[in-house]
């Protein structure tokens, strides 16, 4: 639930007047480049709607405050096929971030190169970073994140893969997310954190499979000194951790530690056998496996991300609920439940425009699809006709 005095207090000024750009295959851009690339220099927010469709090759993002949102993360697909062993894992991310302030709404994210070892769907080097209701789908490396320092928020978002496939630095806020196990037998995480302060923060994740019986450890310390946190965790049916939980790789943890993790009828998960001493370049470290429940209650989003510039994270990355929707004999109406949208993504037979409006003519009876867009250009959850 929104609270309406708390969200009144955290919009932007001016915030979200409609879209710069958009992408597709009738209008002004067709590939989702062109689109980037008219954005101006400065730090004017720039939004870009992709409309649906599949956009084959590589994306590069060097320019701030860029916000790509997807028609429909299920039918609004970037993807690529390239391996890191082509070039590097720049140039064949399929899509690579090297600005701050860039976001992702409502996409798919695709890297179909397999079982080739790097290869990348997303790398941000960014600061603050927001990515919200995506897929980020690949096998190894699907999603790298930044740099010592920068952080990401990463929400209500699909992260798909086998070995390594969230990895690196930065301090990332995962909230909310589901990881999904492709194949069995991999790893989830590989950090790379240099002092990190939270590092990765993984909270009201659920873990998921391709198949039944899917075994995984929850990652493995790339290098330097990771990391991690994994608090109220929730493994689908199917999915099981190995009792260590971690590997050792390259690095000297700090902390690889988890706080009521639990399998799919909520029964805790026994943790007592989790890796508390890994080993790399003949040194050796103790880390934590398990945190205290007071402890775990100190991996706030704001603690995490808000740093010394007071990054608004968390309201930025709001999702609002559906509107409320009816169906009055040849007319669909729609109302935001909050009074916080600033507009509406509207949709009838794959066809979507943006509109202030709150009704429309529908003689023809299709089902008509509705979302909110934020103050900060986050749609909110979809509303369809068919089920008013």
């Amino acid at each position: 639930q929104i609270d309406a005095t708390k969200y009144t207090r955290h919009q932007p000024e001016g915030g979200f007047t409609g879209f710069n750009a958009v992408v597709g295959e009738d209008e002004q851009y067709q590939t989702v480049q062109a689109a980037i690339d008219a954005a101006p220099q400065d730090a004017t927010p720039y939004y870009i709607l992709v409309k649906k469709g599949v956009y084959e090759g590589h994306v590069q993002i060097d320019r701030p405050n860029v916000h790509l949102t997807g028609q429909n993360k299920q039918n609004t697909i970037i993807t690529d096929s390239k391996k890191a062993a082509d070039g590097s894992v720049d140039n064949t991310s399929t899509i690579n971030v090297t600005a701050d302030n860039v976001s992702f709404d409502n996409l798919t994210i695709r890297n179909t190169a397999g079982n080739v070892g790097q290869a990348l769907a997303l790398y941000t080097k960014g600061d603050r970073i927001a990515v919200t209701s995506c897929n980020v789908e690949g096998y190894q490396d699907t999603y790298r994140t930044g740099k010592k320092g920068q952080r990401h928020l990463v929400r209500n978002t699909k992260i798909s893969g086998r070995t390594d496939f969230i990895y690196n630095d930065g301090e990332v806020f995962f909230d909310s997310d589901t990881l999904h196990i492709v194949e069995g037998g991999g790893y989830i995480i590989a950090p790379a954190h240099i002092t990190p302060s939270y590092g990765y923060v993984f909270r009201n994740a659920v873990i998921t499979s391709a198949s039944a019986g899917m075994q995984t450890y929850l990652g493995r310390p790339w290098g330097d000194t990771p990391k991690a946190a994994f608090i109220n965790t929730r493994l689908a049916e199917g999915v099981s951790i190995y009792p260590a939980g971690w590997v050792d790789m390259g690095g000297l943890p700090i902390q690889m530690a988890e706080y009521n993790t639990v399998d799919a009828q909520g029964n805790a998960v026994d943790l007592s056998q989790r890796k508390t001493s890994f080993t790399a370049d003949g040194k050796t470290a103790t880390s934590k496996a398990v945190l205290g429940g007071v402890e775990s209650d100190s991996y706030t989003l704001d603690n995490v991300l808000r740093g010394q510039d007071s990054w608004d994270a968390d309201w930025q990355a709001f999702i609002l609920p559906a509107p409320a929707i009816s169906v009055t004999d040849a007319t669909v109406s729609w109302a935001d439940r909050t009074g916080f949208a600033t507009s509406y993504l509207v949709s009838v037979d794959g066809v979507a425009s943006v509109t202030t409006n709150t009704s429309m003519a529908n003689p023809a009876g299709k089902t008509v699809f509705v979302r909110a867009i934020s103050a900060y250009g986050v749609l909110s959850e979809e509303a369809s006709s068919a089920n008013p």
